[in-house]
């Protein structure tokens, strides 16, 4: 308690910023990595169920897995070329189709053990057809050619209408993900135990690293520059604690 009462206004400035910061984040990660959702185009889609629906969404883009199975894409206020408007692709529905594997493809026989066949219809049009492998990442058209992504049509990428795989996506079910890494918070964590440890025993820190070099250890005294570079490393290390626990919100962990 000396210790802490000798600190000069800084240190205690520094040192109550950083316990605030770690009781904190201790709150608000637990909280946001209890959301779950899917990422989408680079964004966090949280995930919601109502009546047997469940919705993906950010407030922009919503997706909808309806209780038939059926799959709807909204996007709200998009440039879509010609201004801003909502735009809506779908409902696309599917069904299992057996013979829609193909027999061969460029990369040899699929088993139906990794695959399963798909025909995707876009209201009473066959929008896909041919086989979809299980993880949802390798799709086939029923001739054996590997599908490719569709090209963007709309000015703004976020409204462009859902290729096959963002459909298979769907089918075979989305990857839940959930904001909040707990190795950054913890990482954060050890930053701030480093910042407090300095910030208590700078002068035995000081003479630790001087001890290999000099002879009368307890005659040496910090420079002037010593004492201003431990005041900068004191809050390089909090600002840099703060930006880490920041980051680890932001990043998603699959669940």
């Amino acid at each position: 308690m000396e210790r802490i009462k000798n600190l000069s206004r800084t240190q205690k400035v520094l040192m109550s910023i950083i316990v605030a910061m770690i009781i904190a984040f201790s709150i608000i990660y637990p909280i946001i990595m209890s959301i779950k959702g899917i990422e989408f185009r680079g964004d966090f889609l949280t995930r919601k169920e109502e009546q047997g629906n469940v919705t993906y969404t950010d407030g922009h883009t919503s997706i909808i897995v309806y209780d038939d199975q059926s799959i709807e894409f909204k996007c709200y206020h998009r440039f879509t070329g010609d201004g801003y408007r909502d735009v809506t692709y779908g409902p696309y529905s599917w069904m299992e189709d057996h013979s829609a594997i193909p027999v061969g493809t460029e990369n040899g026989m699929l088993s139906s053990d990794d695959y399963i066949g798909v025909k995707i219809m876009a209201g009473d049009k066959v929008f896909f057809r041919g086989a979809v492998s299980k993880d949802g990442y390798m799709v086939y058209n029923a001739d054996g050619t590997m599908t490719n992504d569709f090209d963007v049509v709309l000015g703004d990428y976020y409204a462009n209408p859902p290729d096959i795989y963002e459909i298979v996506k769907f089918i075979t079910g989305p990857q839940t993900t959930n904001r909040g890494n707990i190795v950054l918070y913890i990482f954060g964590i050890i930053i701030c135990i480093i910042a407090v440890v300095s910030m208590l025993f700078p002068d035995e820190l000081f003479r630790l690293a001087m001890w290999p070099r000099v002879r009368n250890l307890y005659d040496v005294e910090p420079s002037d520059w010593e004492l201003t570079v431990r005041v900068i490393e004191w809050y390089v290390l909090t600002i840099g604690a703060f930006v880490v626990f920041v980051i680890g919100l932001t990043m998603g962990s699959v669940t």
